[in-house]
């Protein structure tokens, strides 16, 4: 089935292209910097700007996207045929007023929108940060300074510590962080969509160092590759040339700009700034969206503009073509141009405007932002939201609601509750289970993260079961599919040969053990351990006996021999999970 899409991006026009061509990029390549020192050669300043339009380009460019719908152009040239004598009908300001009318909302609109994205990019450029430098007042030792700018100030080469909760301003490489595991949690999802935090390694030459101010004492060179717009991948090496220690870097070093540092303190070294950052990179250049409504009156006008040429056309040929039936024609084509109001784009233009006001103000969804007042009017033709696995909105945080496979339809009244808990979780009904579930994942070497401890109210509890659960946060599907094909090793097969069990008892302090004499065909191909976390029955004594397993060739048993095992005594837990109501 042919869809449509909502949106229609236009193609480059020849004015896009040119009106930046002073300010080309130079040809991006790999750089070394020197940790603590500003490099020799100039690179783009850490400037955010998502603005459409200057001073200069507002108007022009503003009007070029107007006429470019038929509907303006078709009032425009109304209105220039009103110079013409021959074919006047009326007086300018008839057409002319109503045109600048429309016009004027139009600017009037992408003026406030323009201003908005400015006033977004200046509070993210007067964003204070910490920077490291030397205080060149003083001589003798090489004291620093802790300097408190803006993000706009930082250049390739600083040293910014970053704290908790902190937006990265660059791109940056950690060197240094002050938790005691050695490692930080940084926040991508205003990068890539991921809500899950993503763990990032210092340089091991510069962690262990005692102070951040010692970063300025070290002899370092780092080699970094060109600015890239892949934000999964990064090569480069640190060479410490006082101590000759390289360390090799990778994605696990780095700090890409716009992520947020989700734990601890961590202290970079800027390496891109401004339009060589990741993020940068990957944005695309702000352009005018027009939507499936302004398509659809579009087309209508063009339509209408064709009736109204046909119904002239047989008023003419009604009247018979004698004397100067041009003129005539034009002047029906003015007389019925109103069959296409002009009131319709002024209409179109307030009603967007007051959606995008109401939007804004709503109090159920409080906190929402416009970021394109062109198009609100499209929410409205929305049927399903879809998100993927890598969390492709910025939120991804869903529940439950309806699910419908063909004829069957399934809603949350079909379900337990713990079933579709707000965050994954494993429920087990016992202890046992847990500790079962817990061995298989160490065997096949799979762990999970705790990614948050909930601090639940203290109100009045109560003992519902004695079960388990918890939480994880591992590692996202592009990251295993990546781990799996750059580690997977092909297993040795192997042959499975007959074995038997031979277990003892503990009866007193002395344990009689007695192994069988013959041992039946199907316990030859029985597993070792059936139930390997199982308890076992206490004996007369109430200690808890010792299992052991002997593996022995195909034929009777050797006997085994008689020995003293101390009684193993094991206190009863019990282990409940309290849960609060």
């Amino acid at each position: 089935m042919e869809t449509t899409p909502l949106l229609a991006r236009p193609k480059k026009s020849l004015w896009s292209r040119l009106k930046f061509s002073r300010f080309r990029k130079k040809d991006l390549s790999s750089r070394v910097i020197y940790v603590g020192q500003l490099p020799d050669e100039e690179f783009p300043p850490n400037y955010v700007c998502n603005q459409k339009y200057n001073i200069i380009t507002f108007l022009p460019l503003v009007l070029f996207e107007q006429f470019r719908f038929f509907l303006n152009m078709y009032f425009l040239v109304m209105a220039c045929s009103q110079f013409i004598p021959s074919i006047r009908i009326g007086y300018l300001y008839t057409y002319w007023g109503p045109l600048c009318f429309v016009l004027a909302v139009t600017l009037f609109r992408e003026a406030v929108d323009d201003i908005r994205r400015y006033r977004r990019d200046r509070e993210v450029n007067r964003q204070r940060y910490d920077r490291i430098v030397l205080d060149s007042a003083v001589d003798g030792y090489r004291p620093f300074v802790m300097e408190h700018v803006p993000a706009s100030a930082l250049r390739v080469g600083d040293i910014v510590i970053l704290h908790k909760g902190q937006r990265v301003p660059a791109d940056m490489i950690l060197l240094r962080t002050n938790e005691t595991m050695g490692t930080v949690f940084i926040r991508t999802d205003q990068l890539d969509g991921e809500i899950d935090w993503k763990l990032r390694i210092p340089l091991p030459s510069t962690q262990k160092l005692p102070t951040d101010a010692h970063l300025l004492d070290i002899n370092a060179q780092i080699f970094i590759e060109k600015p890239e717009k892949d934000i999964h991948s990064f090569i480069g090496t640190c060479t410490r040339l006082d101590e000759e220690e390289n360390d090799s870097l990778d994605i696990e070093n780095t700090l890409w700009s716009g992520c947020v540092v989700a734990s601890g303190q961590a202290t970079g070294l800027v390496i891109y700034t401004g339009s060589e950052t990741r993020s940068v990179m990957n944005n695309a250049t702000p352009r005018s969206k027009i939507g499936r409504l302004d398509l659809q009156v579009n087309n209508l006008t063009k339509v209408l503009f064709v009736a109204t040429i046909f119904t002239s056309f047989l008023l003419i040929v009604l009247k018979g073509f004698n004397g100067p039936w041009y003129g005539f024609l034009f002047r029906f084509i003015l007389l019925f141009s109103y069959i296409i109001p002009i009131s319709l784009r002024v209409n179109l233009e307030m009603g967007k405007a007051f959606y995008s006001w109401t939007i804004q103000r709503d109090k159920k969804i409080e906190g929402t932002v416009m970021r394109s007042t062109t198009i609100p009017e499209e929410l409205g033709r929305i049927q399903y939201l879809l998100a993927d696995k890598t969390g492709t909105l910025t939120k991804n945080e869903m529940v439950f609601q309806k699910l419908h496979l063909g004829n069957a339809l399934f809603d949350r009244n079909h379900f337990h509750e713990g079933y579709y808990r707000d965050v994954v979780e494993f429920f087990f009904e016992g202890r046992n289970e847990c500790k079962n579930f817990w061995k298989k994942c160490v065997e096949n070497h799979g762990f999970f993260r705790c990614s948050s401890v909930p601090r639940l109210p203290r109100h009045k509890t109560r003992v519902i079961s004695r079960g388990s659960s918890f939480r994880y946060s591992g590692k996202t599907q592009k990251q295993i599919v990546e781990f799996v094909r750059d580690n997977y090793v092909k297993r040795q097969t192997f042959q499975r040969s007959g074995s038997f069990r031979a277990s003892r008892s503990v009866g007193s302090s002395r344990g009689n053990v007695s192994a069988p004499a013959h041992t039946p065909a199907p316990a030859l191909n029985a597993s070792l351990s059936a139930h390997p976390l199982l308890p076992l029955p206490p004996g007369s004594d109430g200690t808890y006996p010792r299992r052991q397993q002997a593996v022995c060739p195909l034929g009777p048993a050797p006997p085994l021999h008689h020995f003293t095992t101390p009684p193993l005594v094991r206190t009863r837990v019990l282990e409940y999970y309290i849960y609060s109501n």
